[in-house]
């Protein structure tokens, strides 16, 4: 009588239900990202993932429950872009340049990404908190550098974060989009208080060394997600 390993029973079951809520949240992000309407059914959901309805409620308890997941992960996949060559720069205008260009590359590179993150940014004040509160952490240090007159730290953070969340889907799928990309970058630094001429300059070096660091990163994750 063949003998039963149940320990690998259930690692093969563990690895299928990851496999399948991987299938529900790679759906969902191209339902969402390419819909206008907010009010996304369950059906349409289980249907692009080539599962049953009630599957899906094995992995989420609703729409909402995946929709949050599916944020939550964009978030992280920014912060995870963002923070190697954040920490590595001294200069708080650089910082900023470089995370508005990380951001706009991101979004330039990945036409669903984008529109997903654009959606949450609207649609829901904590999406990104870590990343906003090093914005506005790295707006003070400019600003203490080179104040702006009637402009308060928050209140730049937000224009920086609605300008990049509605100028990312402009850019999605545009190969070239790349001086755009330096011109909204170029943009916010005079918004932070720099002249032009300099705003440009750092825009440009912003926008080479994400087009690095985003190319690397997913290259990373694709190799990761195959060895899976």
């Amino acid at each position: 009588m063949a003998v039963v390993d149940l320990e690998r029973r259930a690692q093969i079951g563990r690895e299928k239900r990851a496999r399948t809520r991987e299938r529900l949240l790679a759906a969902a992000a191209e339902v969402f990202a390419y819909s206008d309407r907010d009010n996304i059914s369950i059906d349409e959901i289980a249907a692009a993932a080539g599962v049953a309805k009630g599957t899906f409620y094995v992995h989420f308890e609703d729409a909402d429950a995946l929709w949050s997941e599916l944020a939550d992960r964009l978030a992280r996949e920014y912060d995870e872009l963002l923070q190697p060559r954040r920490l590595a720069l001294s200069d708080p205008f650089e910082r900023i340049a470089y995370g508005c260009a990380a951001f706009l590359e991101k979004s330039r590179r990945n036409p669903a990404w984008a529109a997903i993150a654009a959606r949450a940014a609207l649609k829901r004040p904590d999406f990104g908190a870590a990343a906003r509160a090093r914005l506005l952490e790295d707006i003070r240090d400019a600003f203490a550098v080179a104040p702006v007159a009637g402009l308060t730290a928050e209140l730049a953070a937000e224009i920086v974060v609605g300008v990049v969340s509605r100028a990312g889907p402009s850019l999605a799928g545009k190969r070239s989009a790349a001086a755009s990309l330096e011109a909204v970058v170029a943009a916010i630094l005079r918004v932070a208080g720099l002249k032009s001429a300099r705003a440009g300059q750092m825009a440009a070096v912003a926008a080479e060394r994400a087009r690095a660091d985003v190319a690397a990163y997913e290259s990373q994750t694709s190799a990761s997600q195959a060895e899976q």
